[in-house]
């Protein structure tokens, strides 16, 4: 029942499919789990600007691989330093 609520409250929802499979098979590649692979592939497939997370080991990974991605994997620390200086300087 939440996981229905989180979806009612979503503005879009990404059907998985063969090209998002195929990058997260790449993603698998670059050593992301298979479960996170498939997240980042689903948001570089969505154009999100910011994947986020508090996994650090998918920090680390990202970081290493990061001309390889398509969406900026973020910590949430880092997310809000982020805001906070594009609201100060904006």
């Amino acid at each position: 029942m939440k996981v229905r609520e989180y979806l009612k409250a979503a503005e879009k929802f990404i059907q998985f499919d063969d090209k998002i499979e195929k990058r997260a098979l790449e993603f698998q590649n670059y050593s992301f789990t298979a479960m996170d692979a498939m997240h980042i592939a689903v948001a570089e497939y969505a154009k999100v600007d910011y994947f986020v997370t508090c996994d650090d080991d998918i920090l680390k990974t990202a970081k290493k691989y990061s001309e390889m991605i398509n969406v900026k994997v973020i910590s949430i620390s880092n997310l809000v330093s982020e805001v906070i200086n594009y609201a100060q300087n904006n």
